[in-house]
């Protein structure tokens, strides 16, 4: 059988499609870029990606994108789930500023329920996090939100 051209360019194709769909990352970019802007369009596309086989970094991005758009929507029971299967996955990959953020994030959230006990645990474990591990100047203003929201 002859190849032809049109066969090159159908699998030429096909191979793209594939690549793309195996690869989440520029999936979670897009979400990631978008989540404030549009948390329920972040939030969807981002779940679609979660249904995927991802590596721990993928996966750990997805459960924050998550968390944050969750919250911004008002989800509370979904950022607790998500917020919390997160927190566990940035202490096994040691991704200490994932955790802040996390913390953070389930701070606000048990603030707004209001559950006063597990938003000063959650608080104090970021303040905690943030002072042992010496953040960057550029992310001192994540040490700024924690005292923010200890002050509410």
């Amino acid at each position: 059988m002859k190849i032809k051209p049109i066969h090159i360019i159908i699998m030429c194709f096909c191979a793209i499609h594939f690549v793309m769909a195996q690869n989440p990352t520029e999936d979670l970019k897009k979400a990631e870029a978008n989540f404030l802007q549009n948390p329920e369009n972040a939030r969807n596309i981002t779940l679609k990606i979660l249904e995927k086989n991802l590596n721990d970094e993928q996966r750990l991005k997805a459960l924050f994108i998550l968390t944050n758009t969750s919250n911004l929507t008002g989800r509370l029971a979904d950022a607790i789930k998500y917020g919390n299967e997160g927190l566990l996955l940035a202490q096994k990959e040691k991704e200490t500023l994932t955790e802040i953020k996390l913390y953070l994030i389930l701070g606000n959230v048990y603030q707004s329920i209001p559950l006063n006990e597990k938003t000063k645990d959650y608080l104090n474990r970021a303040e905690k996090l943030a002072i042992t591990q010496k953040l960057p100047d550029s992310l001192r203003y994540i040490e700024g939100n924690i005292y923010y929201l200890k002050g509410m």
